[in-house]
């Protein structure tokens, strides 16, 4: 049911865009960014982060990406779907997902190479990824508490 309900919620997110920019882009929405669809959008997530650099360098990164890299990592990564729960979602089987995650995650690596001259930085927003959502959680909790 969870998955179904990613879906929908996929589906809802793709039509929205696909209305929004549809002069602009057409009707390739999972090829763009959702920096380049609306430049004013600011997903809500950004302001339960703080100030942390490494967070605000993945964030602004993921928002270069193509939509289904990031609706794939974020499913993944921040919704705790398996790879399978993902694929479900996105209308994949569950070895193109993993395919998909580990292209994705490259291209993350790479937009985050090319925003910040810092090595440290690099290493530790990349390395951070797997704890990302469990902090961004954390911080919900305890700003919804």
């Amino acid at each position: 049911m969870r998955s179904f309900l990613f879906a929908i919620a996929r589906n809802v997110l793709y039509d929205h865009y696909r209305a929004l920019s549809r002069a602009r882009l057409g009707d390739e929405v999972d090829e763009e960014s959702l920096q380049r669809m609306d430049e004013s959008h600011r997903p809500g997530v950004e302001t339960l982060l703080g100030a942390r650099a490494d967070e605000e360098l993945l964030l602004a990164a993921l928002r270069r990406l193509k939509v289904r890299d990031q609706v794939i990592l974020e499913l993944y990564y921040w919704e705790g779907l398996t790879a399978g729960e993902v694929g479900t979602v996105v209308g994949m089987n569950e070895n193109s997902v993993r395919t998909r995650l580990n292209r994705a995650r490259t291209g993350l690596s790479k937009m985050v190479d090319a925003m910040t001259e810092d090595p440290s930085l690099r290493v530790a927003t990349m390395t951070g990824l797997d704890t990302w959502a469990d902090r961004v959680r954390a911080t919900a909790r305890l700003r919804d508490a």
